[in-house]
């Protein structure tokens, strides 16, 4: 285990330094010992100074000796016995800094419950003290004082502190009963037949407002629930911040000074990453970690870290090289935790991923990919981060699990950083020896229960509450006790346990993604056309907001955008990526409140249904931006009259090649408007082809009507009347014969629409095959402001 061999490392160090004092009996058998140590005969040396303290029970140095030589045996009995024989060689010799150093680290394991430990804890922090009055630039003892105050920053920087908190079930009082204290006995009846939950304790309070005939009001005070009410208890509960404060002030100090005298301990970065996530101070750790990197540069754990503070700090593409790194240097135990989705997955799912993890490996993080701009995976890098958050925060020394394996730190792999995270103090538990008459609160297992702390993670729709029954820091799920169960009590909603266990199985994971930096919306509609082969062509157009003062002329800046067609399981179908460097002011467009450059990309591909995303951030990172939207590809070889999908546009120029920024239709240039906003007045412009109509001597003849009405927005009974009896409102419209020589047709119609109010618009294009009578129609919405 790594703290019982970093203790042992320590006292080696020590003891290199610890010299004969001599003139006493205990010398001899000392440096027997020291020389069995040296040829590696631990029994030897162990009996050598046991007869040095028996021989002289003054002799601090053979105190000392005794004590590192036990303690490297590690057997349970002899680790307590070398306790005590450091904690006699300091007390002969008090300010001698090497034994209590010794001291330190031998109390730095975990005791068997909270007791043992605060006496640890409160020692610790007393010989940290006293080696610091001696020696003021000890690491050790600053990296000692660093880590109670982070122990004490991580149990109050959220921690709230009340009593009176309860453990309560709903209970319904009926207002017209004659005894006021009849009434009390019927809601202490209910308590055992109701559901629980745990909030503020509305019984005594509801039983004095029985007492003074307010039934009411007292059945108002009893309130169902099987949650925790966060915003109850921190209302009604001291927050302990002020407290977390001063220790994160204290933490940071101690913890920089280690770092500076002895910048090669290696569990001082430890110390760093723990408070960096803890604080979100990160800017703090990174000259640390770069520290780190000079002093442990093929250390898994190290590239682990820098993995992790990169992206915090939204630098995902240093963060996946980092993680890369670490993944190359980890043994073949941890790469397969890194690699292991059962942590995600469902219960149902576990079979499938073990039968081919690699293939379905695959297909879980490409279809979790939010963004394809970037090689990288954000999702995966937030797997890899909340790994390793979980193994810094929750690791168990006491049963040596790694974070990600405790209760806590499965739940914060499968769901990351809960939305409220609130520790409780205080007579939390006390009321639940209340409802079990198997259970004294005056006895000692009662105390413990009544001080227990409770973490209570709320992420929205879900919530899991742990305990600390030994106060030591190993939360675990709370689970009521069973006698309670046993009593008829209602409690198994407030079971976390199973609910973990539902959770898991109805949602396995969860992930929202957050772009880094400001995150900016981009207008985009796809629109298909029929393209050659049996392919069609998507044109993507897309505007990138601007600042309004944009407008002038070409803006000065870099963007890199792309276009993606995703296919299922988020597989990518057809992608266009480019960098734009300079924005040229013939792509900007001006609305009301809004400045857009406007881009276009074209996706080829077969018919199908598809999600088209679309993508840009600026080359500082400052602004991003992630559009998606469902397209349905027709094709356009079958046989039949096909219309092509909708294209609104600025301008349609016929004749001319289209520039930058424009599509190119046959003779035709097109503007497209992806924020589909007009001016009332402006013309409206669409785009569209006709495909397969017939033909007669060589003609193909057919009718275009195209059409504008304020959108219908109801549905329903009232969409059905308004057909029936002629309630659209009213909007534009034109239609028009056309004769052409092809089979296939472009057009273009411009609409206008004056006059009309702003608002939601659909816009209808139809054709008719004047030949064979076949009808075609799309339709897309705008808006006119």
């Amino acid at each position: 285990m790594r703290v019982a061999t970093a203790l042992v490392l320590l006292l080696l160090a020590a003891a290199s330094q610890a010299q004969p004092t001599g003139g006493s009996p205990a010398d001899p058998l000392v440096e027997r010992g020291r020389q069995a140590l040296r040829e590696g005969d631990t029994p030897a040396a162990a009996e050598a100074f046991r007869q040095a303290v028996a021989a002289d029970a003054q002799s601090a140095e053979a105190h000392f000796f005794l004590a590192r030589t036990l303690f490297a045996v590690g057997e349970q009995q002899d680790i307590g016995r070398a306790r005590e024989a450091i904690r006699t060689a300091v007390e002969l010799e008090p300010d001698n800094v090497e034994y209590m150093t010794a001291e330190l680290a031998t109390l730095q394991t975990d005791g068997w419950n909270f007791w043992v430990d605060f006496e640890r804890a409160r020692r610790r922090s007393l010989l940290s003290r006293r080696i610091l009055a001696i020696d003021s630039l000890n690491a050790f003892a600053h990296e000692e004082a660093a880590q109670l105050y982070i122990r004490d920053y991580y149990q109050y920087r959220n921690a709230v502190r009340t009593s009176g908190l309860s453990f309560y079930t709903p209970v319904y009082i009926v207002d017209d009963a004659a005894d006021p204290l009849a009434a009390v006995a019927e809601v202490n009846q209910q308590r055992a037949e109701s559901e629980s939950g745990f909030g503020l304790d509305p019984i005594t309070d509801a039983q004095q407002q029985a007492q003074a005939g307010d039934l009411v009001a007292a059945a108002e005070m009893v309130q169902p629930g099987s949650r925790f009410d966060l915003d109850l208890i921190e209302e009604s509960s001291v927050s302990l911040s002020r407290r977390a404060d001063r220790a994160l002030r204290s933490a940071r100090f101690h913890l920089e000074t280690a770092l500076a005298q002895d910048p090669r301990r290696r569990s001082l970065y430890d110390d760093v990453m723990r408070l960096a996530v803890l604080s979100g101070d990160w800017p703090r750790a990174l000259p640390h970690l770069r520290d780190m990197f000079v002093h442990f540069p093929e250390d898994p754990e190290m590239w682990r870290y820098i993995g992790l503070a990169y992206h915090e700090t939204g630098d995902w593409e240093s963060a996946d090289a980092a993680f890369g790194r670490a993944i190359e240097l980890m043994d073949a135990e941890d790469q397969a935790v890194f690699s292991d989705l059962e942590m995600v997955l469902p219960p149902a799912e576990v079979a499938a991923f073990r039968a081919d993890p690699e293939t379905y490996a695959a297909r879980f993080w490409s279809a979790r990919d939010p963004r394809f701009l970037n090689p990288y995976n954000e999702r995966r890098l937030e797997h890899y981060a909340r790994l390793t958050t979980a193994d810094l925060l929750y690791r168990s020394e006491d049963l040596d699990l790694p974070g990600w394996r405790t209760e806590r730190g499965e739940v914060y792999v499968r769901y990351g950083r809960p939305d409220r995270d609130v520790i409780i103090e205080g007579e939390f538990g006390a009321v639940v020896e209340s409802f079990d008459p198997q259970a004294d609160p005056f006895s000692l297992p009662g105390v413990v229960t009544a001080s227990n702390r409770f973490n209570v993670w709320d992420y929205g729709d879900l919530q899991f509450v742990f305990e600390d029954p030994n106060r030591n820091g190993e939360f675990v799920l709370y689970s009521p006790p069973a006698s309670l169960f046993a009593n008829g009590a209602r409690v198994d909603g407030l079971d976390y346990v199973i609910r973990a266990r539902e959770a898991f199985r109805e949602i396995p994971e969860r992930y929202e993604f957050e772009v880094p930096g400001r995150e900016v919306r981009i207008p985009a509609r796809a629109a298909s056309f029929r393209g050659e082969r049996g392919q069609a062509e998507v044109y993507v157009p897309f505007g990138v907001p601007l600042a309004e003062s944009a407008g002038g002329g070409d803006v000065q800046t870099t963007i890199r955008t792309g276009a993606f067609l995703v296919g299922g399981d988020n597989t990518l179908m057809a992608e266009r990526r480019k960098t734009v460097y300079g924005l040229p002011a013939a792509q900007i467009v001006g609305y009301d409140g809004v400045t857009l450059w406007i881009g276009t990309e074209t996706l080829q591909t077969a018919p199908g249904d598809y999600e088209v995303a679309v993508e840009f951030e600026t080359a500082s990172g400052a602004a991003a931006g992630v559009h998606r939207e469902a397209v349905q590809v027709p094709d356009y070889a079958a046989p039949g009259l096909h219309l092509s999908d909708l294209l609104l546009a600025v301008q349609v120029e016929e004749g001319v090649r289209a520039s930058a920024g424009r599509v190119q239709r046959g003779d035709f240039a097109i503007l497209p408007s992806p924020w589909g906003v007009y001016a009332v007045g402006d013309p409206i412009a669409v785009y569209f082809e006709v495909y397969n109509l017939a033909q007669a001597d060589g003609l193909a003849e057919y009718e275009i009507e195209a059409r504008l009405v304020p959108k219908d927005e109801s549905s329903g009974l009232g969409r059905v009347f308004k057909r029936l009896f002629g309630g659209r409102e009213r909007g534009v419209s034109t239609a028009f014969p056309v004769q052409v020589t092809d089979s296939d047709d472009r057009q273009y119609v411009l609409l206008d629409a004056s006059g009309q109010e702003p608002g939601v618009y659909t816009l209808t294009v139809r054709i008719n095959d004047t030949a064979t009578g076949e009808r075609a129609e799309r339709t897309v919405d705008l808006f006119l402001e």
